[in-house]
């Protein structure tokens, strides 16, 4: 995901918030799940994504696993797997 998307989108979102009359209080949380949880979280996907492409090459995104739940199809490739589970090991 693009940083600079990210930030001007969640900066959007709280504007639009303001707009709507939510509290200070209630926007301040919604700031904080942006900034201090979601966004650390997505520099790290980064940053572990290019880890492995640097190790891998685009192997691990030619495979793809396919699976169905409640009659909707999902696909996930073995590297958004493997980012998923480092992330998971190192936040641990």
């Amino acid at each position: 995901m693009n940083l600079k998307l990210f930030l001007q989108g969640s900066i959007v979102v709280l504007v639009i918030l303001a707009f709507l009359g939510f509290s200070g209080g209630a926007i301040e949380n919604i700031a904080y799940l942006f900034y201090a949880v979601i966004l650390p979280g997505v520099i790290l996907s980064g940053i572990i994504g290019s880890v492995i492409e640097g190790f891998g090459g685009a192997f691990l995104k030619k495979i793809s696993f396919n699976f169905e739940v409640s009659e909707i199809n999902f696909s996930v490739t073995a590297f958004t797997l493997t980012v998923i589970i480092i992330k998971f090991l190192i936040l641990k």
